[in-house]
């Protein structure tokens, strides 16, 4: 009679494992033949950079940056919720001119996300005269979903980046 019951139990217990194994196969043939893809383009980004060539030492300017990329027909930054698109603009500590002959140290300043192409940069100050060379640049992201009627099949993920720079002199 034990054996019995303990057949019973083995029996229940394979039983659900073979259950389990085929719940997670499953799973991942939900997956199957999901295609990631990716596009990188530089420099294809339209600004335009509004700053002085000459500033006053100790004086404080403000930059205005308006750009334009080919992602605005699709889907504005961070609202489409099937397309996501992000846009992030990095600052960067300005350089002391000339540039080292090993290539130039580029420390970032500040990075964030904006939400529009057109913005101001403000507080910018040198307190020691001289020329630099002031630098940003500006990601734009975009991801395109495709969904079959059963599940998502291929995501592709397209970006563009764009370098900024002016050289600008400071005097006293």
């Amino acid at each position: 009679m034990t054996n019995k019951i303990f057949f019973i139990i083995l029996s229940l217990f394979l039983i659900s494992c073979d259950k389990n194994k085929t719940q997670k196969n499953n799973i991942y043939e939900k997956y199957r033949g999901l295609k990631i893809t990716e596009d990188i383009s530089q420099n294809d980004i339209k600004y335009e950079l509004i700053f002085p060539d000459t500033i006053q030492k100790g004086e404080i300017y403000d930059a205005i940056l308006h750009f334009e990329s080919d992602f605005d027909t699709i889907a504005e930054p961070m609202k489409d919720k099937l397309k996501h698109r992000i846009i992030t603009f990095y600052y960067y500590e300005p350089v002391k001119y000339p540039l080292p002959k090993n290539g130039r140290n580029v420390t970032i300043q500040d990075s964030m996300f904006i939400p529009n192409k057109k913005f101001i940069l403000g507080n910018i100050k040198f307190n020691e005269s001289g020329e630099y060379l002031l630098s940003a640049a500006i990601k734009d992201e975009i991801m395109y979903s495709y969904y079959t009627d059963k599940h998502r099949d291929s995501v592709h993920f397209s970006r563009k980046t764009q370098d900024i720079s002016k050289k600008v002199v400071v005097i006293e």
